[in-house]
């Protein structure tokens, strides 16, 4: 009998004749669809829960990104027009990196784990997801670094390059152009090679360099899969952006109500994504599902 989003409850075991034994046989192509479709099933269903530790994990954010809202207007007429709005302006910039670099991989490391315990079925304690998360902050902070740093010289420099060559006109132009194309191709096929680099930190326990070798070892021949999954949940997530815009031109308290509401559930999704999509990919490698899922028993 078919299960409920590929999520089954504690009794019947996990997957136990779900029909999807040929989809999820080790070796078998990632299934795009079914590692959304669960990913988003399982956001709605566990939406309290999961929104709920986004919210206590990110809200020294939420209180800067409120700050930032009702201060826009200072800083952007400020930023340009003398020296001490720049530095202010760059002050502002650190510390909203800053912010973003502490606070979401300790969300996703919270999220990891609470999907695996629905995976499971059952739920995560705030106290439980947390710790684990705070036991796993340093490699997953290590691992956004890491990410930012090779997403940037991937990208940055053949864009850079490209920009140059470009500029000198003819010849150039063309080389630039493919130089850039070249970048963006990479740096796609570099971000799908590094998806599942967090899960790998929280559900295996290794550090930085392990787990990216792991995310790439994992995702080698799915990558172009891997950007199908990113693809989609980012469609939905600009869908949700492009609301919020217009609902923040019908007044300013409540686009940042929609504003702050979008950030908390892309937050949350994303990081589901990326353990659904880890799941599915071990799965493929030849782990077995009953195991997998209690992986954190």
């Amino acid at each position: 009998m078919p299960i409920d989003s590929g999520f089954p409850l504690p009794d019947p075991p996990p997957y136990a004749d779900s029909g999807q034994d040929e989809v999820l046989a080790s070796g078998m192509p990632l299934p795009i669809g079914q590692v959304v479709s669960d990913a988003f099933g399982m956001f709605f269903k566990n939406l309290p829960s999961y929104s709920g530790i986004i919210i206590v994990v990110y809200l020294p954010l939420i209180i800067w990104t409120i700050y930032l809202h009702f201060n826009a207007a200072d800083l952007v007429e400020s930023q340009f027009m003398s020296e001490e709005g720049l530095q202010r302006f760059v002050l502002v910039t650190l510390a909203t990196a800053g912010l973003s670099l502490l606070f979401q991989p300790l969300a996703t490391g919270a999220i990891i784990f609470a999907v695996f315990r629905a995976k499971k079925g059952e739920s995560a304690s705030f106290g439980r997801a947390l710790a684990v998360a705070f036991s796993r902050i340093l490699p997953l902070i290590g691992v956004a670094l890491a990410t930012g740093l090779l997403m940037g010289l991937a990208v940055g420099v053949p864009v850079f390059l490209g920009a140059m060559f470009s500029a000198a006109g003819g010849f150039g132009a063309l080389l630039g152009m493919l130089l850039v194309v070249a970048g963006l191709v990479v740096g796609v096929r570099l971000f799908c090679g590094l998806y599942v680099a967090s899960p790998a930190v929280v559900v295996e326990r290794v550090g930085v360099n392990e787990s990216i070798r792991r995310s790439f070892n994992l995702t080698r021949g799915s990558r172009w899969r891997v950007f199908g999954v990113i693809l989609l949940v980012g469609v939905a997530q600009f869908i949700v952006e492009l609301i919020v815009g217009v609902v923040a031109e019908e007044g300013p308290g409540l686009g940042l109500v929609f504003e702050l509401i979008s950030m908390i559930a892309f937050a949350a999704i994303t990081a589901v994504a990326s353990a659904s999509c880890y799941f599915y990919l071990k799965v493929r490698e030849g782990a077995d599902m009953d195991e997998l899922a209690s992986v954190f028993d």
